[in-house]
């Protein structure tokens, strides 16, 4: 046992399994207080463990820490420390009763107390790490809280978003410190940047919105928005007037037309019946070729290779799986897990090898996730041939699985050993022959065939399928593959696009022009209308990833601008330009957190909603109406009522006018939809 005199209170340590725990206990309360320890190493999965084997000898008197120290608080709150040859142990009266934390190895140095957006306030710590230093933590936080010190964060004035985001209003501007993480170590560090005020006066704060006075008028703006907006280098960047939120001066409000239930605007969604992702179609009965289905189903794999792969969760536990490949190679089965290659031996996998390979995830939010590796490979020889789908190449391995060779192909999905010098690969551009050298020695396109099919009902989403008037070639996207079915051969022809990384993300087939587009959440692939694959045009997710799925989101949303050959898309926080003349990717609109909605395109302008807030508590959320100036990048914001998402353009008449659905959780998609129909004459 250890006492600490200011205040008083008692420190144990019990024999927990092969480790310890750590119990507080001061007088007057009925309980211990379990004392939570933090280490400074927290992204190393063995901190814990370690601290456990650190478990102190039995003692047979009462010792004293090697230092006490108490830090006034602001506000008349202590926070005592008493530090020992384990840490630092922190400790205050917080409002729902005393907060115990060991910082493990580490000294406190200072404490401060931030108020977040509804006042509530957090003592946050200084601290000496163990390796000398300077560092940040809120004892309190219910998950881990530990990054750079910034002396800022110290002075007065600043107020807590939260606990890696902090903002503070001053005369001249407006300043942010933002912390990320990383993902390895666990550790954040901050970026400074500003708003000037321009003659802004900040007036007061009260539950997120920020109230100033400028040009003798009240201006209002959202923390939320402060914090996560990320102006485009096309507008003028730190401009304070992009954050103001303005109010819609409503003149009127109606119902719009619902066209029957069934009027459909050009990004797919569907006018009347309710539903916020954009509109579900009636089911669609389409003719799959076996061949699709079965190679969704682990194609091929013997049963001595899958009950070894039952062992040890080998191709993923719970809702994350990852589809091997598995071939034969010299008699015996080899298995391609993610960029590792095993070999069977007596029932287990042994592990060969890592192959430099890419990888591609499908993750489908609340319902897990799927990793996709290279999709096949050979052996000729002493060299393995593999087909990188992901990485758009045929590589050709040694012995030690070093690239000696390669030849670039779009998404190459199988291969084919011909006289044992040749090699037959199938990709989105068609068949190209090889030699053992990755020379070509001939290229054609895929052939419709003769398939087997089964009759499937797919409940798809508006442009999911498409039929060409002129050629009568229909076209239809499922399950990684763009399936082309000509009615008057009677065949088919399948090319492997792979899977969109959001998993809810609805693949659509746009004709443009003398293409069809297939669009994916990042990549879009450009067919001829013959139905022969012409290019790729890619366009990564970017950090942070954006939210999967939520029925206010106008994720895969899109409009078409066919003057300037733009394709104008949602993906995740952002908006992104795709120009299908140059190729060139341009990001219009990010802000991160925040639910962007369906876009609606009129003249030089973008229109959207904003969700910020928790979906699941629905009177915290808060929303907005945006207007994106595309010719000067240009940003401005109105408030509007949560809920409510931007639909498509009407003119019933009075001029254009934005047609607004509401969408609210306690009827789900089944809910009678709710319109507003907002003329842009009545935008401030």
């Amino acid at each position: 046992m250890t006492t600490a005199d200011t205040p008083r209170l008692y420190f144990v340590t019990v024999q927990n399994g092969d480790g310890f725990s750590e119990l507080m206990y001061k007088p007057g309360l009925d309980r211990f207080v379990p004392v939570s320890p933090k280490f400074a190493n927290e992204g190393e999965s063995d901190a814990g463990q370690n601290y456990r084997l650190r478990k102190p000898e039995r003692q047979a008197d009462v010792l004293s820490f090697k230092r006490e120290r108490q830090f006034p608080l602001p506000v008349g709150e202590v926070i005592s420390s008493f530090e020992d040859d384990r840490g630092a142990i922190v400790y205050y009266d917080a409002a729902n009763g005393p907060h115990v934390s060991r910082y493990v190895d580490h000294r406190a140095v200072d404490f401060t107390l931030l108020a977040d957006d509804l006042d509530r306030t957090y003592p946050l710590g200084r601290f000496t790490d163990p390796r000398g230093r300077d560092v940040l933590s809120f004892p309190s936080a219910g998950y881990y809280s530990y990054f750079g010190y910034n002396p800022m964060l110290f002075e007065d004035g600043w107020r807590m978003y939260d606990l890696l985001n902090f903002y503070r209003a001053g005369d001249k501007q407006i300043e942010i410190i933002q912390y990320e993480y990383e993902r390895l170590t666990r550790f954040a560090h901050d970026r400074y940047w500003t708003y000037p005020l321009n003659g802004a006066r900040f007036l007061y704060q009260t539950d997120g919105l920020l109230h100033f006075e400028t040009a003798g008028t009240e201006a209002v703006l959202s923390s939320h928005d402060l914090i996560h907006y990320r102006p485009q280098a096309t507008a003028s960047a730190n401009v304070l007037k992009e954050l103001w939120i303005k109010d819609v001066r409503w003149k009127r409000e109606g119902t719009a037309s619902a066209g029957g239930g069934r009027e459909v605007d050009r990004n797919g969604a569907v006018a009347g019946d309710g539903d916020g992702y954009g509109g579900a179609t009636a089911p669609i009965k389409l003719q799959v070729p076996k061949s699709v289905i079965a190679d969704n189903d682990f194609p091929d794999i013997p049963d001595e290779v899958l009950k070894a792969m039952e062992k040890d969760c080998f191709i993923g536990c719970g809702d994350f799986q990852s589809p091997p490949t598995v071939r034969s190679i010299d008699d015996r089965w080899a298995v391609l897990m993610q960029d590792t290659l095993y070999r069977l031996e007596d029932g287990s996998l042994v592990e060969s090898g890592r192959l430099p390979v890419g990888l591609a995830d499908s993750v489908y939010f609340g319902k897990g996730g799927l990793t996709y590796t290279a999709q096949d490979f050979v052996r000729i020889g002493s060299r393995l041939f593999v087909a990188d789908t992901f990485g758009n190449r045929i590589i050709k391995l040694d012995e030690k699985f070093q690239v000696v060779a390669e030849y670039p192909l779009p998404f190459p999905k199988s291969i084919e050993v011909r006289d044992m010098d040749q090699l037959r690969v199938a990709s989105m551009k068609g068949i190209t022959v090889l030699d053992t050298n990755l020379r070509v020695l001939d290229e054609s396109g895929r052939k419709f065939e003769f398939e087997e099919t089964m009759e499937l009902e797919w409940f798809g989403l508006a442009d999911t399928t498409y039929t060409d008037a002129k050629t009568g070639l229909a076209w239809f996207y499922f399950a990684g593959y763009v399936v082309q079915h000509d009615p008057k051969l009677r065949q088919y022809r399948s090319i492997y696009t792979g899977y969109n990384r959001n998993g809810a993300f609805p693949t659509k087939i746009i004709p443009v022009e003398e293409d069809v587009f297939v669009m994916m959440d990042e990549r879009l692939v450009v067919f001829g209308r013959d139905g022969a694959w012409k290019r790729t045009i890619a366009y990564p997710r970017v950090p942070p990833i954006g939210e999967y799925v939520a029925p206010l989101s106008g994720e895969g949303s899109y409009r078409l601008d066919a003057i300037n050959k733009k394709l104008y898309l949602v993906q995740g926080y952002r908006i992104i330009a795709i120009d299908w003349a140059d190729g060139g990717i341009r990001e219009l609109f990010r802000q991160n957190n925040t639910t962007v909605g369906d876009i609606v395109h009129h003249g030089s302008k973008l229109y959207f909603t904003l969700h910020n807030g928790d979906l699941y508590e629905w009177e915290k959320l808060r929303n907005e109406l945006a207007e994106l100036d595309l010719s000067t990048g240009m940003l401005t914001r109105y408030k509007l009522d949560r809920g409510y998402v931007t639909s498509r353009m009407s003119d019933g008449g009075g001029g254009p006018a934005l047609v607004l659905r509401y969408w609210e959780p306690k009827y789900g998609h089944n809910g009678k939809p709710v319109y507003k129909v907002l003329p842009l004459r009545q935008l401030g």
